[in-house]
């Protein structure tokens, strides 16, 4: 998703789950039940992009099922 504008990002995963600005970048944070993803979008031309990932358990301290996140990404992106 990195260099994705944010109509693409939008288009792929849907609305995000939560939204923060901090700046000039906003985050876009999806929730599944296996992990959090965030999406960092800078200012680029007229629009915002995808500079930056990150991807955590959902619960503090806990441990990233990397490949059930995975799974958890692109049935969102089959689905939006």
């Amino acid at each position: 998703m990195i260099g994705f504008d944010a109509p693409a990002l939008q288009q792929r995963l849907g609305d995000a789950d939560f939204k923060r600005r901090e700046g000039s970048v906003e985050t876009w944070q999806y929730r599944f039940q296996t992990c959090v993803v965030d999406y960092f979008l800078y200012p680029e031309n007229a629009d915002q992009a995808v500079r930056n990932w990150a991807w955590r358990s959902p619960v503090i301290g806990g441990r990233l099922d990397a490949k059930a996140c995975r799974r958890a990404l692109a049935e969102r992106d089959q689905n939006s």
